[in-house]
């Protein structure tokens, strides 16, 4: 045995078309503030596994497609430590996002995400997960400012990040079938050492990173923190940012868009999802609850980038193989938005 204590759970021991809630009472007790929803609730199935490792926590979780939220909670992140997870792709493929970043992990990737703060992780098929919490002392000791490396993908398939992704499978593979590990703090201490040396290459080329990134970054920041306020436009974000409205578009067609076309985007992605879910409420109360206060405008622009009306894809009538229009028929959406 490992002398590790593994805690097994699965939605197969719940009363049948409850398994949703049980995975999301199993993630509240793990995770803090952490809500998980998919579009076919009675259907849902998991397996999750919790093991600790020295200063480390570790949660596997092989479930169906689902879309899991960590929500604000300020009373929490005032009181410390600060913690860090860790997510590691096993199998499957997910999209991280968190503070205007993007990590899309495929089996073998990771990323880091701040867990006193909100982030969102879409799974669109079946995967296998595994999450590590760590405190932010001991992340902070092997990758320094954490902040540049946040939510940000790391390639595990060549270089350092092939190395830490071969250690943790390997690592999780004996934790699953209870064998020997060897000394648990030594370790978590191995892991921690691999994820600074996977992430130097990433910090060494933020270092170099322009004044200009750094500002585009916050913007997104801002702009995905008050998506869903109607008034947003340029002058609001660029009087939040204290910068001119001039230097916001010159900062977004640096990564050619415009600040209007990433708020079109972002509203786009969030209607979607909410219409996906559902929730028993209206294409009206959809629109105008993410921003939009033109239903005409809402209805041609969501036709445009998902190939159906608003409606029909709340409908489940989804089109099979749709595809973008060219970016300079789409409003200015340059950016591609994933449903």
């Amino acid at each position: 045995m490992s002398g590790i204590p593994v805690e097994r759970y699965s939605t197969a021991s719940a009363a049948p078309g409850s398994g949703l809630a049980y995975w999301n009472t199993l993630a509240a007790e793990t995770f803090n503030s952490l809500v998980v929803d998919t579009d076919d609730p009675a259907a849902f199935r998991g397996v999750m596994l919790r093991a600790p490792l020295g200063e480390l926590s570790l949660m596997g979780a092989n479930s169906a497609a689902a879309r899991v939220s960590r929500i604000s909670d300020p009373a929490r992140a005032a009181r410390g430590p600060r913690w860090f997870d860790i997510h590691f792709q096993l199998s499957g493929r997910s999209a991280n996002l968190q503070g205007g970043r993007e990590a899309v992990l495929e089996a073998g990737d990771f990323t880091l995400c701040d867990a006193t703060r909100p982030y969102s992780v879409r799974f669109t098929e079946a995967n296998h997960m595994l999450c590590i919490k760590a405190p932010q002392a001991a992340l902070a000791r092997r990758v320094g400012d954490v902040e540049q490396v946040l939510c940000r993908p790391v390639s595990g398939r060549s270089g350092p990040g092939a190395m830490l992704s071969a250690f943790l499978r390997s690592l999780w593979t004996q934790i699953e079938d209870q064998r020997d590990v060897g000394a648990p703090e030594a370790v978590a201490d191995l892991v921690l050492d691999l994820v600074g040396l996977a992430y130097r290459p990433l910090r060494e080329g933020q270092a170099a990173r322009s004044a200009q990134e750094l500002w585009l970054e916050r913007a997104r920041a801002l702009i995905d923190e008050r998506i869903c306020e109607p008034d947003l436009g340029v002058a609001a974000i660029a009087e939040a940012l204290g910068v001119t409205p001039r230097y916001l578009q010159m900062l977004f067609a640096q990564a050619r868009c415009t600040p209007t076309a990433y708020i079109l985007d972002r509203r786009l992605r969030l209607a979607a999802d909410r219409l996906r879910r559902g929730e028993g409420k209206g294409v009206t109360d959809v629109a105008m609850a993410v921003g939009f206060n033109d239903l005409t405008h809402f209805g041609r622009v969501f036709r445009r980038c998902y190939g159906v009306t608003p409606r029909d894809y709340r409908d489940g009538r989804r089109a099979p193989h749709w595809k973008p229009a060219p970016a300079q028929e789409r409003d200015g959406l340059s950016v591609l938005v994933l449903g």
